[in-house]
């Protein structure tokens, strides 16, 4: 279904699917292997019944991924903040970012890297395009994109199981300098799996003039791979580093005290800039010989942690890149950061965009919010929200196009079968425009439909992202919720 809405690439080559390939973005991400995000709200029991730490990223091969989904099921949980407990967004900590700076800000961004040419391909795609993320430095190819199980529990805390058993990876041999050609920073997260990759990225872009910006990823991932990350920093060739609290504790792993101070100290000695988040107590940052700690900004209660650590880099980045000072780009990064956690999933929506613009404002700071507008304004990005003309032909079945895509993501979650898109006009849409499941759809998706899935075998696979722990949300509830999952491309309220 994917190639019947996106103009389908030749595979392991670029093709221009944002429009304007030509113009270099300010910020690139690297994604070795594009990944999509199925992220649920549920109770704490369910992290006894998986496999790795709760709060971590944990990489699963796909028979575990196959059973954390049938677990979800059993497992969720409600709110009233949320159309559905259940979503499936584009993820990852580097689309996290990226998506936030374009969407948020206003940043010229692109990304760099390989997603499969399957319905979860199709759905990154769509998601990155809608968001005015350039894309045609990504390779498509004709293997499956990566998935990832977000679990949300009841404080907000988020545990993350990725599966790239088979996804589609970009080699090494593929990246080029036309790639990164003029840039000024390119995201990335450490990853030893994709280690090679990111070597060769990172010589590459150097060959440009390009900075380096590096999340430490999960503290389970530096626990297992201390050493190599190490080496990463000792090449100097990491201009600014990213670390949340515990990761900076397994970064000084029994060699001193494990306090943030000194893991800043060890970064900064790398790096030109370094950055350790302290969740609800702020951060502390260092640029060569200045140090600064700012406190958390804003007071909300946290609804899901995902993608925190990835939208404060997003506004500290965008800080740098207009030249404000290290105290400045802290505070922003901390609404960045702030405004995600508001909501399910890591991308965030044009209400919790203007909360983060009052809050900048509250802390003397501009809010890029006229940039905003004018991106979310555009009628060629179609805003993801309300002010999308579902009237016109072709943005009506862009949403069933979408709705499409998701029903086949939630077949492999809840076990029902995929319908097939509306062919003709007058066939009535599996959902309606309030996010509802239609008449059409209820009937065709009773609740004891199933179905056998196939799975793919396992093989070395990535970890992701980074959040903050947070006072549990008053508004949760144990209900069991309707079976809905809600496209993030399109929010309508």
């Amino acid at each position: 279904m994917g190639a019947e809405f996106l103009p389908k690439p030749s595979h392991n080559q670029n093709q221009d699917l944002s429009g304007d390939s030509d113009a270099a973005p300010v910020i690139l991400g690297l994604l070795p292997a594009a990944l999509v995000d199925h992220i649920a709200r549920v109770d704490s029991s369910i992290l006894s019944t998986i496999p790795g730490e709760p709060g971590g990223s944990f990489p699963v091969a796909a028979e575990e991924l196959k059973h954390i989904l049938k677990e979800v099921d059993t497992h969720i949980l409600s709110s009233a903040n949320d159309l559905s407990p259940l979503k499936t967004i584009a993820g990852g900590s580097v689309t996290n970012t990226i998506r936030g700076l374009a969407t948020g800000f206003g940043i010229s961004c692109g990304v760099v890297g390989a997603c499969g040419d399957d319905e979860q391909g199709s759905l990154f795609l769509k998601n990155m395009n809608l968001c005015g993320v350039n894309i045609s430095r990504l390779r498509v190819k004709d293997e499956h994109t990566g998935q990832c199980v977000c679990l949300v529990d009841p404080l907000g805390n988020r545990t993350m199981r990725p599966c790239l058993a088979t996804a589609a990876k970009i080699q090494a041999g593929e990246l080029k300098r036309e790639d990164f050609k003029g840039a000024k920073w390119l995201v990335m997260r450490y990853s030893i799996y994709n280690l090679e990759v990111i070597s060769a990225a990172i010589r590459i872009a150097k060959q440009e003039g390009v900075l380096i910006s590096l999340d430490l990823a999960s503290f389970e991932m530096v626990r297992k791979f201390r050493a190599p990350l190490l080496q990463l920093l000792e090449s100097g060739n990491v201009d600014l580093c990213f670390a949340n609290e515990d990761e900076a504790a397994e970064l000084l792993s029994g060699e001193q005290a494990a306090h943030p101070e000194a893991a800043l100290d060890v970064l900064g000695n790398y790096c030109q800039w370094a950055v350790v988040t302290l969740g609800a107590n702020g951060c502390i940052a260092r640029h060569k010989k200045e140090v600064v700690r700012v406190p958390a900004v804003g007071q909300t209660n946290a609804i899901d942690a995902t993608g925190a650590g990835d939208l404060f880099a997003g506004g500290f980045l965008y800080g740098l890149v207009k030249g404000m000072s290290l105290e400045e780009c802290c505070i922003i990064g901390s609404c960045s950061g702030g405004s995600v956690i508001r909501s399910l999933g890591g991308e965030v929506s044009a209400e919790n965009w203007q909360w983060m613009y009052k809050q900048l404002k509250t802390n003397g700071l501009s809010a890029p919010a006229i940039v905003h507008d004018e991106v979310f304004q555009n009628s060629d990005l179609k805003k993801p929200s309300t002010t999308v003309d579902l009237g016109s032909e072709s943005n009506t079945q862009f949403l069933l196009d979408i709705k499409q895509t998701n029903t086949v993501l939630e077949a492999q979650i809840k076990g029902t079968p995929a319908l097939p898109a509306p062919e003709a006009k007058g066939k009535e849409p599996l959902y309606l425009t309030d996010g509802q499941p239609s008449k059409a759809r209820k009937e065709l998706f009773p609740a004891e439909s199933t179905a056998t899935e196939d799975e793919q075998a396992d093989a070395d696979v990535d970890t992701q992202s980074t959040g903050v722990k947070r006072k549990p949300d008053a508004t949760q509830s144990n209900n069991p919720p309707k079976t809905i999952l809600t496209s993030m491309l399109i929010l309508i309220d």
